[in-house]
């Protein structure tokens, strides 16, 4: 496990490089962590993959967005844009530093919907991993409001004045923010470049059926798998670190290692 920084001088990006134990796996892979309060809870997880994928023969990169965790940058100024950049910065600085031609994204909630998005546009990637990916970003952003006021009114217990309109969870989110994140629908992405497409709930959700089929419509492999295990993210967990769905885990990285 090899920390670093890589990127602008300016804002470099926080980077952790797990080395392959043997050259068995074709390509590397590049996992796209959440964002704001939902980050928390998939660090362990995203390092016990790391480290499976690395035993699997993958070089693996784990980073932080710029603004967030130990990357510089400012957290007021993040946008959708500045976090899809940071993934194709990611790839790119696997493929030097794994000397790998061809790299795999794994992306968790809006972290998955953000591979989803590069995958489409940005990058050709050879699979993508969608674990409990964000659909809909206004109905996401509706789910963190409900949290937010949950939060503060019934866990800090404070006036509903106190519930800001411009922070989430305690994270800044700008109007302008805000507006990138409503505007995104999955079931409107019109191409994707990878050949395979694994789509890993834990939770049954309408919208998860309809993007199955929709990225199925697109010419990718889609599997569509559902692992009954708590949502790392869910409020009983958001409090602990100490939650892994090993389950999950080991269901990546056998999909990643099958032909």
């Amino acid at each position: 496990m090899n920390p670093f920084y890589f990127g602008s001088s300016a804002a470099p990006i926080f980077g952790v490089l797990h080395p392959p134990h043997s050259s068995s796996a074709a390509g590397g892979v590049v996992l796209c962590p959440a964002v704001w309060d939902e980050y928390g809870p998939s660090h362990r997880p995203f390092r016990l993959l790391a480290q499976r994928l690395a035993r699997a023969g993958f070089p693996v990169l784990r980073f932080d967005y710029r603004g967030s965790g130990d990357s510089f940058g400012d957290e007021h100024a993040a946008s959708v844009a500045q976090w899809r950049e940071d993934i194709v910065m990611a790839v790119q600085e696997l493929k030097d530093l794994g000397q790998v031609e061809q790299v795999s994204l794994v992306g968790l909630r809006f972290g998955a919907t953000l591979a989803a998005l590069v995958a489409a546009t940005d990058v050709r990637v050879r699979d993508l991993v969608l674990w409990d990916p964000v659909v809909r970003g206004a109905d996401w952003l509706s789910e963190l409001r409900h949290r937010h006021a949950d939060l503060v009114m019934n866990v800090l217990r404070l006036a509903p004045t106190s519930v800001q309109e411009d922070g989430l969870v305690g994270f800044p989110c700008a109007p302008r923010l805000d507006n990138e994140v409503s505007a995104i629908d999955l079931g409107a992405v019109s191409d994707l470049s990878a050949e395979r497409v694994l789509l890993l709930t834990s939770e049954e959700r309408p919208g998860y059926r309809d993007l199955r089929r929709h990225l199925g419509r697109l010419g990718s492999q889609v599997q569509s798998q559902h692992v009954a295990v708590q949502p790392i993210w869910e409020e009983r967990a958001l409090w602990s670190n100490t939650l892994v769905p090993v389950e999950v885990v080991g269901h990546i990285v056998e999909w990643l290692t099958s032909p």
